[in-house]
């Protein structure tokens, strides 16, 4: 055998081992089709498309019939191949005499002759095989059999009595035919669930479950195709992407089609005519197809197969058909494994097709035909008009994603008729992209060649101050990304701002450039001197140079407790930003994560898991694929899960977010993530990856945690809480000194009562200022701190009626339990909550586990704890902390 035949057969037997884990992983599937294929003389067939596994259920199915009769059973699988497309007949794979006999050669089979002598032959033939056992005839893609083949089955249907599973994409009067004949069900063998998709993956990856983003993303990609995902998942796995831990399974996800297996575009092309796999490559390489220069030239016999057979679709987008793929991956499969000369020419093709009659000298004004033509243009390394370029450069908003506008600006920056003022623009631009994905060796060679650019002088050519202040700011504050001088950088800004007054627009952008600086090295109270003011300006331009700017402001706003004012303006900023984006904006992934940090302090737990749904799933394309890109959804993630007291989630959600930021860090979140994961690992009572976690948070990266030093210091001061470190109490007062010094009113309250909580006790000087500066903090949270406050200061013990505690719990801040070793980490989320006074039912939709499961583990931790119900858990928790308190004050 050859290497080709070797590793085709290898691949024959990998896919046939996964297709029969995917069936044991989908008990209730294959149960309902062996009831239905259960009695004796019965005939089921099984309608589904392609890839839902109907063929791997009837076989696993026939199987078990077997294994539950009475009576012994052989089972006969008929493969039917695909040749060049073409049907094949089935039965030679069973009676190779019968192709070898004259009467069934391909005269015969075409007019029909010979179809009684061939039945006799192929039913002896199973009568052998079946040696007196009851006899289970499985017959794949029944639909594409030949049509004789079936006239044969028919025959030996009325002469022997066998049972039949027959799989089909549609019910074509052949199949419908044969169901008349013998009697049974016929059986819809949908997509897969969202459960059984998990079901399925978590019996492939060997876990106990699937991390929530992947799953979804995975389903989304196969459209609930058991094959593809089945195939997605080994791939994955068996290229390192699926990281593992506590029981759970996930993938990263950078907007990039990376992680797509060739392997199951192979799969189908075993089944396609050479003519059908050149026009799915076609419409892969330019899905969604809508335009007639491109749908021309589909071959119309060839298309209306593939759609017969559901590997095309045709969708309605805005009020015109467009032709897709059946679903993402089996288009990123073929993608994956075209050949770069191949990719290349296809590509090509299509520019050539969507340029005709087009003049170089102008833009086509419609923005997405025109996105379309750069696009292929690009990728198939064509050099492209100016004005082609700039258009699609001024109307990259338009469901752009990241790392296809990079590309545009990148060209038109390097295109040898551009002005200074598109270099200019391009590389400002190109510079933003290339950080937020993270591809920082691009981004050096950007400003590098921006560093030139203004060296030379060029820059002074550039039409506007104001575009003249991005590219200069753009290359200052890199510097400091780099490690460079904070002071030079001020420096350096103030004299950009000096020499291009008194320009609004140069001037918004060097403050948000002093602003930036400031807030990545945590001088907060600096950065928030050179904020935007609260009012809009009144040119639009001027608004969006203030983005950036009015980013910081929201993290500075929250820290300083205006919190409902920077839920309101960072709602503002996002709307003029969407607008902006127009005029070269797109900052939608850092004003996004400002909104949602506010609404996250807020307390308002609904609305914060609004905010994150809207930003991964209800928004534009382009701010998803910013998302996903800069590693900012992952963080949301974690502080929500923390906010909801789903610990488990949390530190699976910071395990995803670390390994994203240890492979490209955009906006300086990591210390952050690892802040916000020391604490879920400290709660769950896991004490030596919350020390690594605690240790990772003091990284003095230059970024967004910086910005956010407040909020990052008390996340690490509640995980030492939850660990008991001995100088935990100092660090808090130096905090809470901090905290005044910056003019953080939020910070400083927490820090207070942490400090009043550590304690047991609160001297009157500091209860005055906790309630001065709860004054300045929204309701509820201040008055729930200053509550809790109130009862420590007069030693009272928690009422029945401790709202405030779970006032305090909506915010993120929980009480230590205290230590048991012997609780699982469920049964530390479960006790947290149920110490609260929550029902099961609560806890069981807000960790979603079922009631029972709830009470199980109640029952568990009653017993480790040595408590009787519900009453006594809260009893037992405040008294521990008294306990605590007491052996702390000596």
């Amino acid at each position: 055998m050859n290497d080709a035949k070797r590793g085709q057969a290898e691949r024959a037997l990998e896919r046939r081992e996964v297709r029969l884990r995917a069936v044991a992983a989908l008990p209730a599937r294959l149960e309902r089709v062996t009831q239905a294929a259960l009695p004796e003389g019965s005939l089921t067939v099984l309608i589904g498309e392609p890839g839902t596994g109907k063929a791997s259920l009837a076989e696993a199915a026939a199987h078990l019939i077997g294994e539950r009769t009475e009576h012994p059973t052989e089972v006969v699988t008929l493969l039917p191949p695909r040749v060049a497309g073409q049907p094949a007949p089935i039965f030679s794979l069973v009676d190779p005499a019968a192709e070898a006999d004259g009467a069934s050669g391909p005269t015969a089979r075409a007019s029909g002759a010979g179809v009684a002598a061939d039945a006799r032959r192929v039913q002896d033939h199973l009568e052998r095989l079946a040696e007196g056992r009851a006899l289970t005839l499985v017959v794949p893609d029944a639909d594409d059999a030949d049509p004789r083949d079936l006239a044969i089955l028919e025959r030996i249907m009325t002469e022997i009595q066998l049972r039949i599973l027959i799989t089909a994409r549609r019910q074509t009067p052949a199949v419908a035919r044969l169901r008349r004949l013998g009697h049974g069900s016929t059986l819809s063998i949908g997509p897969l669930s969202e459960d059984e998709s998990e079901r399925l993956l978590c019996v492939l990856l060997g876990v106990e479950r699937i991390e929530g983003g992947t799953l979804r993303r995975w389903a989304e990609a196969c459209g609930g195709n058991s094959h593809g995902l089945s195939m997605l998942a080994v791939a994955a796995d068996q290229a390192g992407q699926v990281r593992r831990a506590r029981g759970a399974a996930w993938a990263a996800d950078d907007g990039s089609e990376a992680d797509a297996p060739p392997e199951y575009a192979w799969l189908i092309r075993e089944s396609c005519s050479a003519e059908e796999w050149e026009l799915l490559e076609r419409i892969a390489i330019a899905e969604p197809v809508g335009e007639l220069a491109l749908l021309r030239e589909l071959g119309s016999a060839t298309l209306g197969g593939l759609l017969e057979r559901g590997l095309v679709v045709s969708r309605d987008v805005a009020g015109i058909a467009v032709l897709r793929l059946a679903h993402r991956l089996l288009g990123a499969s073929i993608r994956a494994g075209l050949h770069p000369r191949k990719r290349l020419a296809l590509n090509d093709e299509a520019f050539a097709l969507l340029a005709q009659g087009l003049e170089a000298r102008t833009a086509p004004e419609d923005p997405e035909r025109l996105q379309r033509l750069v696009g292929f243009g690009l990728a198939a390394g064509r050099d492209l008009p100016l004005a082609w370029l700039w258009g699609a450069f001024r109307a990259q908003a338009r469901a752009v994603d990241a790392r296809e506008g990079l590309g545009i600006a990148l060209a038109l920056a390097s295109h040898p008729e551009a002005n200074d003022t598109q270099v200019a623009m391009g590389l400002a631009r190109a510079a933003q992209l290339a950080r937020k994905i993270g591809d920082f060796e691009r981004l050096r060679v950007i400003v590098e060649a921006a560093t030139r650019m203004i060296e030379s002088g060029r820059i002074t050519a550039v039409e506007t101050a104001g575009i003249a202040a991005a590219l200069q700011t753009v290359v200052i504050v890199e510097r400091v990304w780099t490690g460079g001088s904070v002071e030079a950088a001020l420096t350096d800004l103030d004299q950009l701002r000096e020499s291009l007054q008194p320009d609004p627009v140069a001037e918004a952008t060097t403050r948000s450039g002093v602003m930036i600086v400031l807030s990545m090295v945590g001088r907060v109270r600096e950065a928030w001197s050179a904020a935007p003011r609260a009012e809009l300006a009144q040119d639009l331009q001027v608004e969006v140079a203030n983005a950036h700017g009015r980013t910081l402001r929201t993290l500075c706003m929250v820290q300083r407790g205006e919190i409902a004012q920077a839920v309101e303006e960072s709602l503002r900023a996002r709307m003029l930003n969407g607008l902006g984006r127009r005029i070269g904006a797109g900052i939608g992934d850092l004003l996004g994560f400002a909104w949602f940090v506010a609404m996250w302090v807020s307390g308002d737990s609904a609305g914060t898991r609004e905010a994150l749904a809207e930003l991964t799933v209800a928004a534009g394309a382009q701010e998803v694929g910013d998302l996903r890109a800069s590693g900012v959804a992952e963080c949301c993630e974690v502080l929500l899960a923390i906010q909801e007291g789903r610990w488990v989630d949390a530190v699976d959600a910071g395990e995803r977010a670390a390994d994203r930021f240890e492979r490209a860090d955009s906006y300086g979140l990591a210390p952050f993530v690892h802040a916000a994961r020391a604490l879920a690992q400290a709660v769950l009572g896991e004490r030596d990856a919350a020390a690594r976690s605690l240790r990772r948070a003091a990284d003095p990266t230059p970024g967004l945690a910086q910005a956010l030093c407040g909020v990052t210091e008390l996340l690490t001061l509640r995980a030492r809480q939850w660990l008991e470190a001995p100088d935990t109490l100092a660090i808090a007062e130096r905090l809470v000194a901090r905290s005044e010094e910056r003019g953080h009113a939020y910070v400083e309250l927490l820090a207070r009562h942490f400090v009043a909580a550590e304690r047991g006790s609160v001297p009157a000087g500091d209860l005055a200022r906790i309630q001065q500066l709860a004054i300045h903090i929204d309701a509820p949270l201040g008055d729930a701190v200053v509550a809790h406050v109130e009862r420590l200061a007069h030693a009272a013990r928690p009422g029945d009626d401790d709202t405030e505690l779970r006032v305090l719990a909506e915010h993120g801040l929980w009480l230590p339990i205290p230590s048991a070793s012997s609780l699982t980490p469920r049964e530390r989320e479960i006790a947290l909550l149920a110490a609260l006074g929550h029902t099961s039912r609560f806890i069981s939709e807000r960790l979603h586990i079922s009631p029972r499961t709830v009470e199980r583990h109640l029952s568990n931790l009653f017993g480790k704890l040595g408590v009787e119900r519900r009453d006594d858990l809260r009893e037992w928790a405040l008294r521990e902390r008294i306990r605590r308190h007491a052996a702390k004050n000596g």
